[in-house]
């Protein structure tokens, strides 16, 4: 008998110097069942790794208590915001049974990525794509609602392996600068929605650069 997926933990993470603090918000069930599987999520701002940046925010000294987070979280999917690709390749060496999914946001390897980690023995990604948040979303790098930075999605429909059950997972940054970008960013998340099997449960994680993201969503 299948046992349906829930969420059991979803958080978001942040660094100060090479220290990590997080915020955790309450279980959210997707279904009721007593006996569902439990999904552990996390959403994880890794920060770009500037060469100019001093101790103890360089990658290098980040990089390690970053593995040893992770690695003591075990989280079963993790969307990342804020790394360039060699960060996202090294974090790929450092961590064991995870793949990636992910593309910069100025196209191929240039930018910060989005990049979804998930634990390769148990998730089957089915289908991935990508879409920038501006008016022409198919369009690598747009930007057109007052952002300087091309902002974007990176997603994925994910099924577990033993039980296939499916779902999706919607990983994004939003602007830091523009409220207005942060809105219709929002608004465009939404309608893309419609885009998906509405049946299958869907996640989103993200650095949203707002206290009130539940407000940004509502119609």
């Amino acid at each position: 008998m299948k046992k349906p997926l829930r969420v059991l933990t979803l958080f978001s993470v942040f660094f100060v110097g090479t220290q990590i603090t997080t915020s955790t918000s309450d279980a959210h069930t997707i279904t009721t069942s007593e006996e569902e599987n439990q999904l552990k999520v996390m959403s994880f701002n890794l920060r770009n790794g500037n060469a100019n940046d001093p101790s103890p925010h360089s990658w290098t000294e980040r990089r390690p208590t970053i593995q040893s987070f992770l690695e003591s979280e075990d989280a079963d999917i993790i969307g990342t915001q804020e790394v360039h690709h060699y960060q996202v390749t090294q974090l790929d060496d450092d961590l064991t049974n995870y793949d990636w999914i992910g593309l910069g946001r100025e196209g191929g390897t240039s930018g910060e990525f989005m990049a979804i980690y998930y634990k390769s023995n148990r998730f089957t990604p089915l289908e991935s794509g990508h879409y920038w948040l501006s008016d022409t979303p198919d369009v690598i790098g747009s930007t057109t609602w007052g952002n300087s930075i091309p902002r974007m999605v990176t997603w994925a429909k994910f099924q577990e392996v033993g039980t296939d059950e499916e779902f999706y997972f919607i990983n994004t940054h939003f602007d830091h600068q523009s409220a207005e970008a942060r809105q219709k960013s929002a608004e465009l998340i939404t309608s893309k929605t419609s885009d998906y099997d509405e049946s299958l449960p869907m996640i989103l994680t993200g650095d949203f650069n707002a206290p009130l993201v539940v407000n940004l969503m509502k119609p």
